[in-house]
């Protein structure tokens, strides 16, 4: 009778135990579906020592990576009340182990936030760099970027429509850009210490969706428009080559082999460029972090910040 049930015992495991292994092997398939393949060990030695700021739209927290997608340090607001701004184009940025990024305070009495650029080495050291007010639901400052240099920040403001520099430690403002177009969304990137490259979004009088790519003199305050057109994805290869002997277009939208909205530059490197990626559609929810090498031309898998399958919103 014992050796009946341990012959049966050993029966179920064995039909689990490639069950499981099925099961598992799927789940890793889903797991990493829509993802690049990882980057090759001789890539692996140039993406070590490579940090970027990643703040995903899941957590409340900034996390630092290195370019194989290993989280080197996580900075969460000073306060629970505190939220890291998540929208397309905040930043954060990095420079010499240093974040800048925007925080949003909301005052449901007043039904106002207080948003504040903010300079954080740790979750306990802050330097306030900027703070405005605005209405509840309205954006007010995006896109944050250190200069190369590390002495000053700039930033979007959308309720003065203009592109603020401020310097640091003192937070004194030292340019302000007033936009020559109503906009509606955009980015920034140094190009060095003195310009800036701006990609935005705006609405000419015919009422079309259209972008421009600008080039900001931030010494005299003055903005120059180096090429426009209509805001069209399916057709944003082709509309972007005319900007393609520009030094901005890589800054701003990456390679004309592998464009993105929003590259994400390490400091002081100009080899590889990081963006977020998601799919939301049914039934698979997935977010993750890929990156593109520009002496290559091969994108490759940075990080997997989640996956929900089956997933219904």
């Amino acid at each position: 009778m014992q050796n009946k049930s341990h012959n049966k015992a050993l029966n179920i495991i064995s039909i689990l135990i490639p069950v499981l292994m099925v099961l598992g092997f799927l789940w890793y398939k889903i797991d990493h579906v829509l993802e690049p393949p990882r980057p090759s060990l001789l890539l692996r030695g140039e993406l070590k020592d490579i940090q970027i700021a990643i703040k995903w739209s899941g957590s409340n927290s900034i996390h630092v990576l290195n370019g194989l997608g290993d989280i080197i340090n996580m900075i969460r607001p000073r306060e629970d009340k505190d939220e890291w701004i998540n929208e397309t184009f905040s930043g954060p940025d990095l420079f010499e182990n240093t974040i800048v990024a925007i925080s949003r305070v909301y005052s449901p009495n007043q039904n106002k936030q207080n948003y504040k650029v903010l300079a954080s080495p740790t979750e306990k050291n802050e330097l306030t760099i900027y703070s405005t007010m605005a209405p509840a639901g309205v954006k007010a400052l995006t896109s944050v970027q250190w200069s190369p240099s590390g002495d000053k920040v700039a930033f979007i403001n959308w309720i003065s429509q203009s592109v603020i520099v401020a310097s640091l430690p003192s937070g004194e403002i030292i340019s302000e850009t007033k936009f020559d177009k109503t906009t509606l969304a955009g980015h920034l990137q140094w190009i060095d210490n003195r310009f800036i490259g701006f990609w935005h979004t705006y609405i000419p009088p015919q009422q079309m969706f259209e972008y421009a790519i600008s080039k900001i003199d931030t010494s005299t305050s003055f903005m120059q428009t180096i090429c426009e057109g209509i805001n069209n994805r399916s057709e944003l290869l082709s509309t972007w080559k005319q900007c393609s002997d520009s030094p901005l277009t890589p800054l701003l939208i990456g390679d004309r082999e592998k464009l993105v909205e929003n590259p994400i530059w390490a400091p002081n490197n100009n080899r590889f460029y990081f963006y977020t990626k998601g799919k939301e559609d049914p039934p698979l929810f997935k977010a993750w972090v890929e990156g593109y090498d520009r002496k290559t031309g091969k994108v490759f898998h940075v990080r997997t910040y989640e996956t929900v399958f089956p997933y219904f919103p």
